[in-house]
């Protein structure tokens, strides 16, 4: 218990910390800083319990709360904190194989069925789209109000852009600054969540790196590439979809958000499918690089393929066809076209 109480306490002072730090020096210190300000809290949860990783989220809130403002510690705890701690959870769940394995020898461990990546990556999504609602909620109560804000906030952009034009107005009349407002509002709550989602998995994935590398991560290096999804994901897409683009309101938005988070996780899927099917191709780093590359240049084209082959792959299984090992070779016939002798 001491051992959990000083790893959270630690832990918890570090992000704050980190997060205060993220408000000063350039633009790429910030965007690290802020980026890593949840890694200790993830360290803890892996390498300790996500009870020091628990402790750490009230450790820094508090701190944040008592030397900035209560409301920048309740956000902190709760965007940056809280989450690490439920993934920490749920990411050292594991329960008894089952009787189809053998039991294990009297010197050996059980055996034990660790918390599946693909439904902890959902359980991600669903925090993702949580946080980022809330996070719309904070500036606006409704549509209006946030079209409101987005709009003087896009406007402020242009001017600053454009300070040779004068006025906005010079620059682009009002219609097309309702055009940008509109469009922005509608992609907002899908690029919020990714960019969150997106911030919690690399900060989980480069906490149990390098817990593993310690020697101290609980849970056997989970095959990335093998993830799969609960059957009934590709139907809260298609439903997530169809509201995002007909749903009045900030139903239309909410609605966003789950896209974003579902799509983002498909994505993910569609690199684990190229990562098994490239096992063993000696031109396998130059196949990743490239698509990787693509990723990055062709983002919204290259990442539609990549989800479209992954909502693909229950029905055509490209990761448990390509690696299928080849049928072996007929016999000859035997004499007179009998059977082979």
């Amino acid at each position: 218990m001491q051992l959990i109480l000083l790893s959270g306490i630690g832990a918890g002072l570090i992000s704050a910390v980190t997060f205060a730090s993220a408000t000063t020096g350039s633009p790429l210190i910030q965007f690290v800083l802020f980026l890593l300000t949840p890694l200790p809290v993830y360290l803890a949860g892996l390498s300790v319990s996500w009870v020091a990783a628990s402790v750490a989220g009230l450790v820094g809130g508090i701190a944040l709360a008592v030397f900035t403002s209560p409301v920048i510690g309740i956000v902190f705890a709760a965007s940056q904190l809280a989450p690490a701690g439920i993934l920490s959870y749920l990411s050292q769940l594991a329960r008894s194989a089952g009787p189809s394995v053998p039991e294990p020898a009297p010197n050996q461990p059980q055996a034990l069925e660790w918390y599946p990546v693909g439904r902890l990556i959902v359980w991600t999504a669903l925090i993702a789209i949580v946080l980022s609602v809330g996070m719309l909620m904070l500036l606006g109560q409704d549509v209006d109000s946030l079209k409101r804000a987005l709009r003087e906030f896009i406007q402020r952009v242009v001017e600053q852009g454009m300070p040779d034009q004068g006025t906005v107005k010079s620059a682009i009349s009002d219609a097309e600054l309702d055009t940008i407002t509109d469009i922005s509002l509608k992609l907002l709550p899908a690029i919020t969540v990714m960019s969150i989602m997106g911030t919690l998995l690399f900060n989980l994935w480069l906490a149990g790196r390098i817990t593993l590398a310690t020697g101290r991560l609980r849970r056997p290096w989970p095959d990335l590439a093998t993830i799969t999804y609960p059957s009934g994901i590709p139907l809260l897409l298609a439903i997530s979809v169809i509201g995002a683009a007909y749903a009045p309101g900030m139903l239309g938005l909410f609605s966003s958000a789950a896209a974003g988070a579902i799509y983002f996780a498909y994505i993910l899927l569609g690199l684990a499918i190229l990562h098994y099917i490239t096992r063993g191709n000696a031109w396998r780093p130059l196949i990743l690089w490239s698509v990787y590359f693509a990723f990055l240049v062709l983002n919204t084209g290259f990442s539609l393929i990549l989800v479209v082959m992954a909502l693909l792959e229950p029905f055509s299984p490209i990761r448990r066809d390509f690696l299928r090992p080849p049928s072996p070779p007929k016999k000859p016939p035997g004499p007179n076209g009998g059977p082979p002798t």
